[in-house]
């Protein structure tokens, strides 16, 4: 595709969901998600277990139910126990937040034809824009308990005697029925801005009040594009991770058979071992090696074998490469969050131009007109 222009990279349709797939399969773009997805992770999995440890659960128990994923179970107890699992969530949505838009952000320079933007900048990038990331969906789900804090107030005249109920049925139509159908309204771009936000950031350069208004104006202008978009991105990412899973798992294969031909049944205990140090009944590792839920295609590792207690070094051995093989697993989640992140710069590119006939590539060719030699020879490399 070289020597189009920028603005005919795009068909500005439904086709070009299908470049997120080949756009985040790049050591860049899923290392950027990878770093905030194991940050993330490891803050998270910090403060469930502080969360377990405040529920009366000793670290060593903790460890011997759950492992690296305590995520089966989270039947806490106390108050400080569901605080600090509230903080470990949190964090974790940062950190996701930031690490989708440094993926977005080399997604959209990547398309600008700049192949070769740093990681770097795109996480410099990110958290520049971290206060419109945190603002954004946090002024509209300020508004959201606003409106339910009235609501409770409500609630509170209704209790009083004789008069309360007349005041709630003259008021249930005017104004409390519309302003409960505007409360499912901001609900939705509530949703639609944890997701959306990084790509609108990432192409528009916007601030808070701009970005909200991007997310609010897009769901009510162009609702089922939208709709449809995301759910033929969700199919794409679904699809490329899963093929992206099952050659991390041949890989796997031919190392073991490899390298079995000397080690032996010394290899086979490791392995054994090894592999239980993955989440291998949770559903999020099911739903990475199988297609769908609904079709029985897909592969499974092999089953847990017994071999007794290891010697000192195989254990050494065993754990090690336990935490590769989660390494490895993280990286196919970090393909498939990434294929995400790109497709909602795709999606938002497409939308823009629809709803108000302007291309953001072209708009940021625009105002960068100069670029290096090495770009313009390699900015046309998308088919």
């Amino acid at each position: 595709m070289t020597g189009k222009k920028v603005s005919e990279r795009l068909h500005f349709d439904f086709r070009d969901i299908f470049l997120a797939s080949r756009l985040a399969l790049s050591g860049k773009t899923i290392m950027a998600q990878f770093i905030g997805l194991g940050v993330g992770y490891l803050l998270w999995l910090i403060f469930t277990y502080l969360a377990w440890l405040l529920s009366g659960l000793g670290l060593s128990q903790t460890w011997g139910l759950y492992g690296f994923f305590p995520i089966l179970d989270f039947s806490f107890s106390g108050t400080p126990a569901w605080i600090c699992f509230l903080i470990g969530n949190l964090l974790f949505l940062l950190l996701w937040l930031l690490s989708s838009t440094a993926v977005a952000q080399l997604g959209f320079r990547d398309l600008l034809g700049d192949p070769f933007y740093p990681l770097t900048h795109g996480y410099r990038f990110a958290f520049k824009s971290l206060p419109t990331l945190v603002f954004t969906p946090g002024l509209i789900l300020f508004f959201i308990v606003l409106i339910l804090l009235f609501g409770v107030i409500l609630g509170l005249v209704g209790r009083i005697a004789s008069i309360g109920e007349l005041v709630f049925s003259l008021v249930y139509l005017l104004p409390v029925f519309p302003v409960a159908l505007a409360l499912a309204y901001i609900i939705l771009n509530f949703s639609v801005s944890l997701f959306f936000t990084p790509a609108v950031v990432a192409t528009a350069r916007s601030d808070i009040f701009d970005t909200i208004i991007e997310i609010f104006t897009t769901v009510w202008r162009q609702p089922w594009r939208l709709l449809v978009y995301s759910g033929l991105l969700y199919a794409v990412a679904k699809s490329a991770a899963f093929v992206f899973a099952y050659f991390c798992f041949r890989a796997a294969q031919f190392v073991h058979l490899s390298c079995g031909l000397l080690m032996g049944e010394k290899l086979e205990r490791i392995t054994a071992t090894a592999l239980n140090y993955l989440p291998r009944e949770s559903v999020i590792f099911s739903y990475f090696t199988n297609l769908s839920p609904r079709i029985r295609f897909g592969f499974h590792l092999p089953e847990s074998f017994h071999w007794g207690p290891l010697g000192g070094p195989e254990n050494v051995a065993a754990f090690l490469l336990g935490l590769s093989f989660i390494v490895i697993f993280f990286f196919v989640i970090s393909y498939f969050l990434a294929t995400f992140s790109v497709g909602q710069v795709l999606i938002y590119l497409n939308l823009v131009k629809r709803k108000d006939d302007k291309n953001l590539l072209e708009e940021e060719k625009a105002k960068a007109p100069s670029t290096t030699p090495t770009n313009e020879v390699t900015s046309g490399s998308f088919e």
